[in-house]
């Protein structure tokens, strides 16, 4: 029983300790919404394909005997399991669209950004607004 604890112990803190955050830089985050956006459209491609092609082979087998269309000794389960399975497909890659985003925008977040900002001088009696540049860092936590 103590071994039993013990190593629940120790599972537990060496699962906290490695899944902490990691201090990623706005290059990782844009290689990551990259490689999810294209896993993404592999996925919405390859499932669109094998959609299209499980209801092309149900509508031959269809077509092949035009008098009795749904015969007892056809059988629609390929297509019928081609069309889902590609659908699920095209459904799975919604996550993959939304986390490449979510990534996207994490990068664009944590950059620098050069703007020109306005400041007013008093010179005599009168206001100027002089432009000069500057540099803005913005992180949010």
């Amino acid at each position: 029983m103590k071994k039993v604890i013990t190593c629940f112990f120790i599972s537990a803190f060496s699962v906290c300790s490695f899944c902490q955050d990691q201090n990623l830089t706005k290059q990782d985050y844009l290689d990551k919404s990259k490689k999810q956006k294209s896993t993404a459209l592999a996925l919405v491609v390859c499932g669109g394909a094998i959609t299209l092609l499980g209801l092309l082979i149900g509508t031959a087998q269809v077509a092949s005997d035009p008098m009795f269309p749904l015969s007892d000794d056809q059988d629609y389960t390929v297509p019928s399991i081609m069309v889902g399975v590609g659908l699920t497909s095209m459904v799975g890659s919604v996550p993959f669209f939304i986390a490449s985003s979510n990534n996207k925008m994490k990068a664009m977040k944590a950059t620098a950004c050069f703007k020109l900002e306005r400041a007013e001088l008093l010179s005599g009696a009168a206001l100027h607004k002089q432009r000069y540049p500057a540099v803005s860092l913005r992180i949010n936590f």
